[in-house]
């Protein structure tokens, strides 16, 4: 191969190829939540089951696009940057995994934070309208890649540039909201009982960091696709932001036994939890009198307040629900 072509070719491919090769360890990582989860967390509700394996199978389904694409690239166009120039039909599928993928993600922390803000559908709504444009204009790319053909042509066209900008930058706002969301009542749900508090900033601190994480790569995805003409990066960092998203979700599954384990050793870490807001509940219901200050009491899942009533306390005490923990 001449040399000019040799640099053509590192420049072109060169940060895509590293970036899918990341991906596969990414990849590996779903793999291993994926069975952690299945065998940990037996009683958890079919639908939460399911969606963690239809999870798996749309990660699974994108790795073999990613690779059939690789194949495009680095054997069918080996010395030939023409061919590697073609967008084949496993690139364009890739993507539509790829937003599936991220909205299934951020749909389920939408429904975490629906439960948790006790339904605010103000809060939730605008954002659920954010995640549908980010489908319309994820569709929109898809298109684009269909009728252009070729990578030269769509990374120097305005219209895909302003749809992927735009994709990306909805996408990191909708992460942003939700994450900065969550941890706001995250926050406001501390009970001031040490256990629980420290299992609530667990919480909060992988909220933060995992949304910062995926954040940081859609806007990535954002600005190499404008910064750098003739390469490919931003599309090997499309094969990563999935994963990352996949693995955060499925991370926050398999660390609810630790924080059980935390906060009540000894107790099972396969209790069936279907509710993300049932375990950050806990909220002043009732304020007694007693021989010396008492305590606020709190409600748990299956107690009110005419159970409350009817109970001998001790001179001080907290009733609390179940401990925190991330479904």
């Amino acid at each position: 191969m001449p040399e000019a072509t040799t640099h053509t070719a590192q420049g072109l491919l060169g940060g895509c190829v590293i970036s899918i090769f990341v991906s596969f360890i990414l990849y590996g990582l779903v793999v291993a939540q994926t069975y952690s989860y299945m065998i940990k967390f037996r009683e958890d509700p079919r639908w939460l089951r399911t969606s963690v394996m239809i999870l798996c199978g749309l990660e699974t389904a994108y790795t073999i696009c990613v690779m059939h694409w690789l194949y495009h690239m680095m054997i069918l166009g080996f010395g030939e940057l023409d061919i590697v120039d073609v967008i084949p039909g496993s690139a364009t599928v890739s993507l539509i995994l790829e937003v599936a993928i991220a909205v299934m993600v951020q749909s389920q922390y939408l429904r975490r934070l629906w439960l948790i803000s006790r339904r605010n559908t103000w809060l939730v709504a605008p954002i659920a309208a954010l995640l549908v444009i980010r489908i319309g204009l994820g569709m929109t790319t898809v298109a684009f890649l269909f009728i252009l053909g070729r990578f030269s042509a769509f990374t120097v066209s305005f219209a895909p540039k302003a749809t992927i900008d735009a994709a990306n930058y909805i996408q990191s706002t909708a992460d942003a909201l939700i994450a900065g969301s969550l941890i706001y009542y995250l926050q406001r749900s501390k009970t001031g009982i040490a256990k629980t508090d420290g299992a609530l900033q667990w919480i909060i601190q992988y909220v933060m960091n995992t949304g910062a994480l995926t954040m940081a790569v859609s806007l990535g995805i954002a600005i190499t696709f404008i910064a750098l003409h003739n390469n490919l990066l931003f599309a090997g960092l499309f094969t990563i932001v999935s994963r990352l998203y996949a693995n955060a979700f499925l991370g926050s599954l398999n660390g609810r036994h630790i924080l059980r384990l935390a906060s009540h050793p000894g107790s099972s870490t396969t209790e069936p939890t279907d509710e993300f807001s049932t375990y950050i509940t806990a909220e002043p219901v009732l304020t007694r009198s007693f021989p010396r200050p008492a305590s606020t009491i709190y409600r748990s899942r299956q107690m009110d307040v005419s159970q409350a009533d009817d109970m001998k306390y001790p001179k001080d005490i907290h009733i609390v629900g179940e401990t925190p923990a991330v479904v």
